[in-house]
């Protein structure tokens, strides 16, 4: 169930996400989903080193873990290239796709660690996967984890 939960909120508004479903009703699945994952991040770099893609593991990870925390992005063209390329084409544009897709990261992001995303100073190191490529950026930070 968590495997399947994207890193993103299901609604592209602040408001919308904190009144979401059964909000009133006590706790969200949407929060129980960031609970169960968040104890999995604990526990996970507790026991050993790992590499953990999004999930807010920045934030959770904060003092309490040793952690290099990196942020990897990339211009929208080259964004909507690998799009293309990995998931293929859809009646949505790419464009709107990506646009979409931000929003919803950053509500999420926003909504569960109080931090804007995205913002460089929030990560100890940030890289342009479309110009030097996604294979250059796993051998850096193989490189600073190995020293």
């Amino acid at each position: 169930m968590v495997a399947k939960q994207q890193e993103a909120s299901p609604y592209s508004s602040h408001w919308a996400f904190a009144l979401s479903e059964s909000q009133f009703m006590g706790t969200s699945i949407q929060d129980q989903l960031w609970q169960l994952q968040r104890q999995i991040i604990l526990d996970l770099a507790e026991k050993e080193s790992c590499v953990i893609v999004g999930r807010c593991a920045d934030v959770i990870l904060k003092g309490h873990a040793d952690c290099l925390t990196a942020f990897i992005h990339a211009q929208k063209d080259k964004r909507a290239k690998r799009i293309v390329e990995v998931y293929g084409e859809t009646e949505v544009a790419i464009d709107k796709r990506i646009r979409d897709k931000d929003k919803r990261r950053a509500v999420y992001y926003e909504f569960y660690t109080g931090q804007t995303w995205g913002m460089a100073e929030n990560f100890h190191l940030a890289l342009d996967s479309g110009e030097l490529g996604i294979d250059t950026c796993v051998a850096i930070l193989a490189d600073l984890y190995q020293r």
